[in-house]
């Protein structure tokens, strides 16, 4: 119960942005059913005018101005649902795309991308339903319910008594398999993160699909998973289909109950045929509100559930956003860093370095051992788990602090590009550059040339994970946009990997004649990116040490050999 009155207030807090039109939609509704059931008097009395030929034109007036005042309010209610349900999910959307942005790196990592995917559709879809519709409707039922109830306590207590006890009976049998529906919805939506991941997955890598024909593997992988797919929806709906014909043969039995005492009477000459008309559709609108809550009991606790799996996301923890200034090219100190991604084994273990302002610092080493590491530390998504990080311009040394992501360009392993058009790729580095800046950038990187040979130049369209271009064009681009960023603190990270030799140097050349001058660290495997380094280090075994190194000239031959094997 604890945990139910949590969702009710996660719930209650994310309505704000739609509370005025919900409010009036649910009004609207409400009028809307407490005309329903008056409907049913109407009749009665239009249906016992024209038996004993009274007034009947005057029914059929108001009767035709009811069914007017309906077809009006509902339409009103379907424009209110949809703006309600866009603008609810919208919102929502964005709260939630907002707190995962600004969340710690390493606490996301823990969820596959599509799983927040599946979040973000199915759950949310389910959370704006039970908003939007749900609750508007149960309580448009709850009003029908009433007002059908007193009614009909109006016209018979006897019929009425039977309808109010009869009816709770479908919703305590609803809540009796809440469990069992909560499960089912859990089931399916871990299911379709599995599909949405394999299908995510075998499709951004439909090269080594291919390379390894392994075809007929992955599209047996996916029959099973859409056969245990298929499994729990005819699980669900078996289930389901039983506990509808329960909920339905309550209304069975209370129709032929009212129909038959009806026709008694009728038979015996007591009442009319407009009171049994009325009857029956008051008891309708007694027994059907009954029905469709033990209907909405289950989208309760599926929508309930999916609540629940969006809260997770919101108790990802924020970074810290303390603003920090940084003017020029700064000194960079670690002080006895040590980071272990587990307790049983230090990636880096007791690191103390310091890197000047201005300085071009290698970093090289064997594969696994803690360079990408050492940059994820530096661009504080991961924090040390011993020592500190210092930043230093010309005031104080300051602890390296997410924010101070503001001064650092950075140029990752492999494919960074976005889908949309070159200009747009660049524009995330700086969204205020000149065309003249471009161009600059473009020079430096190496990339100009072949962006002038495209028809549509800075406007050519590339694909996903850079389709279109070479792994170096790309490559290129990606160094330009950091280029482009003017940031006082440059981090390469095998940045030159996928370029030739004669395009590596040139490339390589341009960060020393960048105007700000940053501090520049760049992680390598090739030698040839260490000719412009002032300071080269090597990182084995967790610990980081200084290789003699003179610029412009190239390592010992005992470094060389410690760096290849």
């Amino acid at each position: 119960m604890k945990q139910k009155l949590k969702i009710v207030q996660w719930l209650i807090k994310q309505t704000p942005p739609v509370l005025p039109q919900l409010i009036f939609m649910i009004l609207i509704n409400s009028v809307t059913a407490f005309i329903g059931v008056m409907t049913a008097l109407v009749v009665k009395s239009l249906i016992d005018a024209a038996t004993i030929r009274g007034h009947i034109l005057k029914w059929l007036g108001i009767l035709a101005c009811i069914l007017l005042c309906q077809i009006v309010l509902r339409f009103i209610s379907s424009l209110l649902s949809t703006y309600c349900y866009t603008q609810f999910a919208n919102e929502l959307r964005t709260k939630l795309y907002t707190h995962i942005t600004y969340s710690k790196w390493e606490e996301q990592i823990g969820y596959h991308s599509a799983n927040i995917i599946t979040r973000f559709t199915s759950d949310l879809n389910a959370v704006t339903t039970l908003i939007t519709a749900s609750i508007p409707a149960v309580i448009a039922l709850l009003i029908s319910l009433t007002t059908a109830f007193i009614t009909l306590l109006y016209l018979t207590s006897i019929m009425a008594i039977a309808a109010i006890v009869l009816s709770p009976l479908t919703i305590l049998f609803a809540s009796f398999f809440s469990k069992r529906v909560k499960k089912f919805y859990m089931d399916i939506q871990d299911n379709n993160i599995k599909h949405r991941t394999f299908l995510q997955e075998t499709l951004q890598n439909i090269i080594i699909t291919k390379a390894f024909c392994v075809e007929k593997e992955n599209i047996n992988t996916l029959k099973a998973i859409q056969n245990r797919s298929f499994e729990l929806s005819m699980a669900q709906t078996k289930f389901s289909t039983w506990t509808t014909t329960f909920f339905n043969l309550g209304g069975i039995i209370g129709y032929f109950l009212i129909f038959a005492w009806g026709a008694l009477n009728l038979f015996n000459q007591v009442g009319t045929y407009g009171t049994l008309t009325a009857l029956m559709q008051l008891f309708s609108n007694v027994q059907g509100p009954f029905n469709s809550l033990a209907h909405y009991y289950p989208q309760f606790v599926t929508s309930f559930a999916a609540a629940e799996r969006l809260m997770v996301l919101e108790e990802l923890h924020l970074e810290d956003n303390t603003p920090t200034t940084l003017i020029g090219a700064p000194r960079i100190t670690l002080k006895a860093v040590s980071f272990a991604y587990d307790e049983t084994k230090n990636i880096l273990d007791n690191i103390s370095c310091t890197f000047e302002p201005g300085e071009i610092i290698g970093l090289i080493g064997p594969s696994g051992e803690g360079k990408t590491t050492l940059i994820r530390l530096l661009l504080s998504l991961i924090a040390p788990t011993n020592g500190e990080i210092f930043i230093e311009d010309n005031e104080q040394p300051q602890k390296l602090l997410p924010s101070f992501r503001n001064y650092i360009s950075y140029v990752p392993q492999g494919n960074t590009l976005f889908s949309g058009t070159i200009t747009s790729n660049l524009y995330k580095g700086n969204p205020n550059a000149t065309l003249e800046d471009i161009q600059k950038v473009l020079h430096l990187a190496d990339i100009d040339y072949f962006v002038d040979t495209l028809e549509n130049q800075l406007e050519t369209v590339i694909g996903e994970k850079g389709l279109g271009l070479s792994e170096g064009q790309a490559q290129r681009i990606a160094i330009a946009r950091a280029f482009l960023r003017q940031k006082p603190i440059l981090i390469l990270d095998e940045a030159t990997s996928a370029l030739d030799p004669d395009t590596e140097v040139r490339v390589l050349e341009s960060i020393i004649k960048l105007d700000y001058h940053p501090t520049c660290i760049i992680i390598t495997h090739r030698l040839s990116a260490l000719a412009i380094c002032d300071k080269v280090y090597m990182l084995e075994k967790g610990n980081l040490t200084e290789q003699k190194n003179e610029k412009n000239t190239v390592l010992t031959l005992e470094v060389l050999i410690q760096y290849f094997y």
